[in-house]
């Protein structure tokens, strides 16, 4: 027996399964997340940082007039942020296998 504007809710959706999802905003990730997953995190931004100088290494070396180089050590940049995401990644997987 079904009331007048009353939905029956469907079987198989997935809020239902996991409702504080939805709900969960960035803040409360972090405030939350454990050591693991905040350097897994910074590990990421240190490897968009070395994505960004790789960008910027191939725009310098595709430059139309040779003298206009530049100030900014793009390649240093990107061997800098490549070894220290890759080695925060390396202990963020670490310990997220570890707990």
């Amino acid at each position: 027996m079904s009331r007048p504007g009353f939905r029956q809710p469907s079987a198989c959706r997935a809020s239902e399964h996991r409702p504080y999802r939805a709900a969960m905003s960035i803040g409360h990730f972090l405030t939350f997340a454990s050591e693991a997953e905040i350097i897994g995190l910074w590990g990421l931004g240190c490897i968009g940082i070395a994505l960004v100088a790789t960008l910027a290494e191939i725009r310098r070396n595709r430059r139309s007039r040779i003298d206009s180089v530049g100030w900014v050590p793009w390649r240093a940049i990107f061997l800098t942020s490549t070894l220290v995401g890759g080695g925060l990644i390396v202990l963020a997987v670490k310990g997220l296998f570890a707990s």
